[in-house]
């Protein structure tokens, strides 16, 4: 059957008893001849030849064969169009890639930097009788996937030879989260496999934890707690006191981040990882999709003389907005971050602060405190605790949202104050139900929108004209469908509306 589809015309009986018997069984599935091996679940796999030899990433940049399994597991997802995208050690990390798509006998598979799913990044996966794999390209060329041992794999002619049939076998548990956190380590600072230690605090105490960073003072240590598995550099894991109640912490955070969503589940498909990053160039602190990161000066800046105060309760408002970060945009698909894409994860920090018992350094720091951090020069400082209507004209306009944590954030801050977190809460565990659904918003307006009609029926309350104020004015048809609720007037009294 070439690349496992089924067709009506020459398996009709044999379907419709196979249906009948299993009972419930969807007729209309079963008959989609765009199905190809649909029985292979996304996930992380281990890829064996018969030949003996894994699909390999060890070297690098070049997939090639390899007898050690230790990291060679690989992502594999059911493509949008058909086949499977192959992903080395994470979702969306380098994607197996024929080169130049190029389906010519002895041509080389390559890893490439970005997912695009292209033809050349798309594989069937064709079952042998004994329980086999070809892994064929999406060009119905016949050419498979071929164990070259050490060498760069290749696609050539299927030939019935073992090094062209391939076991897969599903990574699950530890081992699987482990794969993970090392495969991101690798690709953010290029580590090796054998560089990384990962440690699980789960039973752990503070002077155990220190005594197995200890063990291990030349390779790179992650601590892996509830929600968060955390590296820093050894000389910050040195001045470490109290590693546990460290990642306690940070769990902390991460929990009540998930809370404030709707979720007691994390949803980054397992733990995030919050690493340091090498590079000279990375940002002080930053969020990406399956990670949160600081650069090296702020992870030796961070149990630094006059932080430690706060780090064994709350590990900082920076950690707090990067985890709010990943909750914006992972968990609510960036549906409504228009304008104000640094002030929404502040939000979530603000709720972690104020879960640990910090509600007053959080609203100082929101309001003004931001000088003693940033100097009064820097763009964040500038603006902190001011008024909108203190803005001069120059100064009110789009991008001052858009860059600016800060002046935004009065917004959301003055619903909480003024009304409670239910109604946030509620605006945030819509948010995620929309995302996981599949909704989607493309243009500002339609993000402005949709967080002027959900936060306000929310609330139930109509607050577009609070926006209209912080110069994100949802259109005519958002007002309308707003328009049976009450106006706010707690808020507007105060700015004299």
């Amino acid at each position: 059957m070439k690349k496992e589809q089924i067709t009506k015309k020459n398996n009709f009986f044999i379907l419709l008893a196979i249906a009948f018997i299993a009972g419930g069984c969807d007729l209309l599935d079963i008959f989609n001849d765009d199905a190809t091996t649909y029985h292979i679940d996304d996930g992380l796999y281990k890829i064996r030849s018969l030949a003996g030899n894994y699909l390999s990433y060890d070297t690098g940049s070049v997939p090639n064969c390899s007898k050690q399994d230790q990291s060679n597991a690989w992502y594999l997802r059911k493509a949008a169009v058909n086949g499977y995208n192959l992903f080395k050690g994470r979702e969306n990390s380098d994607t197996l890639d024929l080169n130049q798509n190029r389906d010519i006998e002895g041509n080389t598979v390559q890893l490439w930097y970005s997912f695009n799913n292209t033809p050349a990044q798309r594989w069937f996966f064709e079952q042998n009788s004994d329980g086999s794999y070809k892994i064929v390209t999406s060009n119905e060329s016949g050419r498979v996937i071929t164990d070259n041992g050490a060498a760069q794999i290749t696609i050539k002619t299927y030939n019935n030879l073992n090094t062209q049939k391939w076991k897969i076998e599903r990574v699950t548990g530890e081992e699987a989260r482990f794969i993970k956190y090392r495969q991101i380590m690798r690709d953010v600072n290029k580590f090796n496999y054998d560089e990384i230690v990962i440690r699980n605090a789960n039973g752990q105490t503070d002077a155990s934890l220190k005594d197995k960073i200890a063990v291990n003072p030349n390779k790179e240590n992650m601590i892996e707690g509830e929600y968060v598995v955390l590296h820093l550099p050894n000389n910050v894991w040195a001045q470490c006191q109290e590693p546990k109640k460290m990642i306690d912490a940070f769990d902390s955070v991460y929990e009540a981040e998930i809370e404030l969503l709707g979720r007691s589940e994390s949803i980054h498909d397992g733990k995030m990882v919050f690493l340091t990053d090498y590079n000279p160039t990375a940002a002080w602190m930053y969020a990406a999709w399956d990670y949160c990161a600081f650069s090296k000066g702020a992870a030796e800046d961070f149990l630094s003389s006059g932080n430690e105060w706060v780090r064994y309760e709350h590990p900082g408002w920076g950690v707090g907005h990067e985890i709010g970060h990943t909750m914006v945009s992972r968990g609510m698909g960036n549906l409504f971050t228009a304008y104000a894409g640094e002030s929404w994860c502040n939000v979530f920090n603000i709720y972690a602060l104020e879960k640990a018992g910090l509600k007053e350094f959080s609203r100082d720091f929101a309001a003004g405190t931001a000088r003693t951090y940033y100097g009064d020069n820097n763009k964040y400082a500038q603006y902190a605790g001011r008024d909108y209507d203190t803005l001069s004209n120059a100064e009110r306009v789009t991008d001052i949202l858009a860059v600016n944590t800060f002046i935004f954030l009065k917004f959301p801050v003055l619903l909480i104050d003024t009304y409670g977190w239910d109604g946030m809460r509620t605006f945030f565990t819509k948010a995620a139900n929309d995302n996981a659904g599949g909704v989607r918003t493309d243009a500002i307006q339609d993000k402005i929108d949709y967080m002027a009609v959900q936060l306000s029926l929310a609330y139930q309350m109509d607050l577009s004209y609070l926006l209209d104020y912080w110069r994100v004015s949802p259109s005519n048809t958002a007002k309308a469908r707003i328009a049976h609720l009450p106006k706010e007037r707690l808020i507007a009294a105060n700015y004299g509306m």
